[in-house]
């Protein structure tokens, strides 16, 4: 149950992500890491964030980036990318050393309980070989935090139909959208889910 100044880890994205301002802490108004991630070709799937606008500040190494179809793009320290809402992006570290940066996504929304969850369930092995929940278990995700991310690699018929009936049969086989071994932001904010 992260706080301020806590850690939150992905192995698999080789990513530690200190908490310097949570969203319980700025009222919902952002949410800040500190993000340290050593050189993989691995990034987070194509996706959007429909009312938050992502800002990366680069402190030391290179952070690679694609912005919508766009080719992938590289900032340096002292670079500043700003993703403004509703563009489809993703990012990584193409090295060869640590990326140093700060992440900030205005307003926080349900973000930080979102990214909690899939670190969580990463750190503790509950996902496919590819690294992500299985598909249940991502439907359930994917459905509850649809105004917080919405992963782009899914074409909007499927999110539109087909992910809404897939949640369905998650929440019956018992997948939560969120966990409190994981996060309690949604039960402090009064988010929780149902």
């Amino acid at each position: 149950m992260p706080r301020q100044g806590d850690v939150i880890e992905n192995p698999r994205r080789k990513e530690r992500a200190r908490l310097v301002e949570t969203s319980l802490e700025s009222g919902g108004a952002r949410l800040v890491l500190a993000v340290t991630a050593k050189p993989t070709e691995v990034g987070p799937p194509m996706h959007m964030h429909p009312r938050q606008t992502e800002t990366f500040s680069v402190e030391r190494g290179r952070l690679t980036y694609v912005l919508g179809s766009s080719k992938p793009a590289v900032a340096g320290p002292g670079d500043v990318v700003v993703v403004a809402p509703g563009i489809s992006h993703t990012w990584w570290n193409s090295g060869p050393e640590t990326l140093e940066m700060v992440g900030r996504l205005e307003p926080a929304g349900r973000f930080q309980t979102f990214i909690e969850t899939i670190y969580g369930l990463i750190r503790d092995g509950k996902v496919t070989s590819h690294g992500i929940p299985n598909t249940l278990q991502m439907a359930v995700i994917a459905r509850e935090f649809r105004e917080d991310v919405v992963f782009t690699t899914i074409p909007g018929a499927a999110r539109m139909v087909v992910l809404p009936m897939l949640a369905a049969i998650g929440r019956i086989r018992g997948y939560q959208p969120w966990y409190p071994t994981y996060s309690d932001v949604a039960e402090k904010t009064g988010t929780a889910a149902v």
